[in-house]
């Protein structure tokens, strides 16, 4: 008897419990977002700047961003503006409105393949909680934008889109009454493109340079070899400095970017002509203008050609 006891209560608690949740009000907000000003995107700390407005309107529940917001890989967030007013009346209904400025530094993987020819996917997620989020139902607004001088003036738009998702956590945060939780995100993605030609320009032509003035040195007699190998290792330790420059606006990882290929290409290129300067004065070749002149074109051309292929 003891154990149908159990069974009855357990049955009718259970019943009683469900019937709660399905008579339990649903919470219904609009969502909306202004982009501001997105800043400060630092590929070496992999991290950008972002300024929004968000804000938040109801006819059921008044929406506490310090409370239900939470940013995704936000290491640095300021709310600013926190408002919120329930006294808007709208064909006899009470509308409850919150807004806030948000001021945010994002972690971001920036690929830089292709620096500073790089494509950049910006993704910004909003996390919307609740005591209980079975029962928020979000509508994401149709005036959410962002402004056409919002970004650096070298990047431009190419596209954006938002969506609204539910992301699960396989946790329950320390609330044993529930096994995992279930959060509604708003997911904010922008991809830009960069205006690169002139940033190619400023980075590599002091490494252009070098490599030309090496290469040069191929007109010289080859009685002055000394002068010749000179010429190489100059351009040698230009390239280098060139590198490090470069460097300073990269992180550190295991992916081959554009730069590391272009300065190991001109790095292999002076090891070519430094030897091929030791085979003229080991073999006592004549001076032949118009062979030098034909070695020049062949690893000029070819050096531009490796570059154009490494770029597209």
């Amino acid at each position: 008897m003891k154990f149908i006891y159990l069974f009855i209560a357990f049955f009718i608690s259970f019943n009683l419990k469900a019937s709660f949740e399905e008579n339990k009000k649903i919470d219904t907000i609009n969502v909306g977002y202004y982009i501001d000003d997105i800043y400060d995107i630092d590929y070496v700390k992999g991290t950008y700047r972002i300024t929004l407005f968000a804000w938040v309107t109801s006819t059921t529940v008044k929406y506490d961003f310090n409370e239900y917001l939470d940013i995704h890989q936000a290491i640095d967030k300021k709310f600013d503006l926190v408002m919120t007013d329930s006294s808007n009346v709208i064909n006899g209904r009470k509308i409850y409105w919150s807004e806030v400025r948000l001021n945010l530094e994002i972690l971001q993987k920036f690929d830089i393949r292709k620096f500073p020819f790089d494509k950049q996917d910006i993704s910004l997620g909003l996390e919307f909680t609740y005591n209980d989020p079975k029962f928020l139902k979000i509508n994401l607004s149709k005036k959410s934008s962002i402004t056409p001088n919002a970004i650096p003036n070298d990047w431009k738009i190419l596209s954006s889109n938002y969506t609204l998702q539910p992301v699960h956590y396989n946790t329950n945060f320390g609330d044993e009454s529930v096994e995992s939780f279930d959060f509604n995100v708003l997911r904010i993605n922008y991809s830009f493109g960069r205006e690169s030609v002139t940033l190619f320009i400023k980075l590599f032509t002091a490494l252009f340079i070098s490599f030309l003035i090496a290469c040069t040195s191929i007109f010289l007699p080859n009685v002055q070899g000394e002068s010749k190998i000179s010429m190489i290792i100059g351009g040698l330790f230009g390239s280098i400095s060139n590198k490090y420059i470069t460097d300073t606006l990269l992180p550190i990882n295991n992916t081959w970017n554009l730069s590391d290929k272009i300065h190991t290409l001109t790095i292999v290129y002076l090891l070519l002509l430094s030897i091929y300067s030791i085979y003229e004065q080991r073999r006592n070749i004549d001076d032949n203008l118009k062979q030098d002149v034909f070695v020049f074109l062949v690893i000029i051309i070819s050096y531009v050609s490796f570059i154009g292929y490494f770029i597209y």
